[in-house]
């Protein structure tokens, strides 16, 4: 009887074990990609910073909007058109019309 309960907490115990090397396997895998990912992005903020700086003071200068040419609007060139009277108060008829088939629908049903 005493065997067998031996054998059963030396089980439970193995896993036990088992789970945490699982656990602290991957806590620190965790943390090693953690630190690289940190350190990956404060080298890519340290790469950027000199062309954050310059363009912030770049659009600071008074006019420095007329003397760039990345800031001045470009035309889109677009036909712009807009529809004539006539053509407006026919779609406002096309549409009192629906609305009324719509209507007529709604109340004989």
């Amino acid at each position: 009887m005493l065997t067998k309960s031996l054998k059963v907490q030396f089980v439970l115990q193995g896993q036990q074990a088992g789970s945490m090397i699982q656990f602290m396997s991957f806590y620190i895998i965790l943390r090693l990609t953690h630190k690289q990912l940190c350190d990956l992005v404060i080298k890519a903020g340290h790469a950027l910073l000199p062309y954050l700086r310059q363009t912030l003071i770049a659009t600071s200068l008074p006019l420095a909007c007329v003397s760039n040419a990345l800031n001045k609007p470009k035309p889109l060139n677009l036909d712009v058109s807009l529809p004539s009277f006539h053509d407006i108060g026919w779609s406002l008829a096309r549409l009192l019309y629906l609305f009324n088939i719509q209507l007529e629908r709604n109340v004989a049903t």
